[in-house]
C-alpha cells in the first residue's frame, strides 16, 4: 500500500522508491563545503550553526574558530597534498577541527579516540600524518608519538 504509516510515519512501502531518489540528479554548486558554510556564515553570522546538549554555535563562532586552527595548522605546514589527523571527542570542537582543516586545502584523517593508541600510530604511520588537531583527551592519547598537535581551543 502506497503512502502506508510505517513505524508511525508516513511514506512510501519498503519497496517502492522515495519520490526524490526517482527524480533526475539534483543540482549541486561548483564550490568546496567550506567555501559554502563560509558563505552562510558570512550571510546569516549569528544564525545557530552547531548545538550540542547545552553548547550552542553561531555561524560567525563556527568561522572565526576554525579560521584560528587553519592559521595554526598552515604554519605546521598543512596545505594541498598534506594530511592532518583529528583526533577529538564528538563534540563541537570536531566539525570546528574538520572545518579547519579544509580551509588549509588539506585532508583529514579521522582518529577515533576509542581506539587503542597502537591502531592510532598505525593509522597515523599508514596515513603520512605529521600534524594532528586534537582536543585535550585527544592530545593524552596521541602525545608522544613524534608528530606536531595543533589543539582545537588553544585553551586545552
Amino acid at each position: 500500500m502506497t503512502g502506508s504509516l510505517t513505524a508511525g510515519r508516513a511514506g512510501p512501502a519498503p519497496d517502492e522508491p522515495a519520490a526524490w531518489a526517482s527524480g533526475g540528479a539534483a543540482p549541486y554548486p561548483e564550490t568546496t563545503l567550506h567555501a559554502l558554510i563560509l558563505e552562510h556564515a558570512r550571510r546569516t553570522p549569528g544564525a545557530e550553526a552547531i548545538r550540542q546538549w547545552n553548547r550552542v554555535l553561531t555561524y560567525r563562532e563556527l568561522a572565526g574558530a576554525a579560521a584560528s586552527v587553519a592559521v595554526r595548522l598552515r604554519r605546521e605546514g598543512a596545505g594541498p597534498e598534506t594530511r592532518i589527523g583529528i583526533c577529538t571527542r564528538r563534540t563541537t570542537d570536531l566539525p570546528v577541527a574538520v572545518l579547519g582543516v579544509l580551509l588549509t586545502g588539506a585532508a583529514f584523517v579521522p582518529l577515533d579516540p576509542g581506539h587503542p593508541r597502537a591502531r592510532l600510530t598505525e593509522v597515523l604511520t599508514d596515513a603520512g600524518v605529521d600534524v594532528i588537531v586534537v582536543d585535550g583527551p585527544g592530545a593524552a592519547l596521541v602525545a608522544g608519538r613524534g608528530r606536531r598537535l595543533v589543539t582545537v581551543s588553544p585553551g586545552d
